[in-house]
């Protein structure tokens, strides 16, 4: 008898198994029930428009009512109906939109999945999302993975450091900006960002992509996703995609060898973690 505790192969198909990870003599699921590379571009395109919509969306609105409020208030002061355009946003204010975008968008995706992949949320094969328990051991490894790939982070900043470009107004710097929207904005980077982007890419689009790409395709497309949705934070230091690659690689390893998305989700925890801190003392 097959030992059930044991790591499998992760490239290596079960065998016996059909290819939607149905058991042997299960009818397909419904039509409506699909879950395939068409699911997977609504669920990643829907995470980046669903943000971007929130943060263009809060910026146009924050426009017209103080364009609206101060042409209420002309009259009253004898001004005529000349209306000055308002200021650029704060970073208190960027910071707001960011993470409410982020948030929503992260919902989204949530309601999008669990409305669609049925039992394959805990179904640990590559065309299940993964979301169930794995050995002890594999948190030990998402330690690890993530302790070398901080130390790679490190080095490429070492080699390669980082210009000191002051982005004005940049959503990226709002959130790290002293005041009372830093606490979420930390909360943001260090629990939220990691457990939503693991189930979206890691577990979502690969489980969708996996059946008509395979394994190995699936992990190459989700991975040049993932490193795609970074780019606006990286376009300005390119030597950044190489670790946050490497992260990626590591999380769809971890996510294949123990049948499960919840390493993954320790490790880019720790990663963002140590990246943060290294940027911080080397520079």
């Amino acid at each position: 008898m097959e030992d059930p505790t044991a790591v499998r192969n992760p490239w290596q198909p079960t065998e016996g198994q059909p290819t939607d990870g149905r058991p042997p003599h299960e009818p397909a699921p419904a039509a409506a029930n699909r879950f395939g590379p068409r699911q997977a571009v609504v669920l990643v395109l829907g995470f980046f428009l669903v943000q971007t919509l929130v943060g263009t969306g809060a910026v146009f609105l924050r426009g017209f009512v103080l364009a609206l409020a101060q042409r209420l208030r002309v009259p009253l002061h004898g001004g005529g109906h000349v209306v000055l355009l308002p200021g650029a946003p704060g970073a208190t204010f960027l910071a707001g939109s960011v993470i409410a975008g982020y948030v929503l968008a992260a919902l989204w995706c949530r309601r999008y999945v669990l409305r669609r992949a049925g039992e394959r949320l805990r179904r640990g094969t590559p065309d299940g999302i993964g979301w169930c328990p794995a050995p002890a051991g594999a948190y030990r490894m998402a330690a690890v993975l993530a302790a070398g790939t901080v130390a790679a982070a490190a080095l490429i900043l070492q080699l390669a450091p980082m210009p000191q470009i002051h982005l004005q107004n940049s959503p990226f710097e709002a959130l790290l900006e002293p005041g009372w929207m830093l606490g979420p904005s930390l909360l943001l980077m260090f629990v939220i960002a990691p457990l939503a982007e693991e189930f979206i890419f890691r577990g979502a689009a690969f489980a969708a992509l996996a059946g008509r790409a395979g394994t190995p395709g699936a992990a190459a497309i989700v991975t040049l996703l993932f490193v795609a949705v970074h780019a606006p934070e990286k376009i300005h230091y390119p030597p950044g995609f190489v670790d946050v690659a490497l992260m990626a690689l590591a999380a769809v390893w971890l996510r294949l060898r123990y049948r499960s998305i919840k390493p993954a989700v320790l490790l880019h925890v720790l990663y963002n973690l140590g990246v943060s801190g290294a940027a911080v003392l080397l520079h």
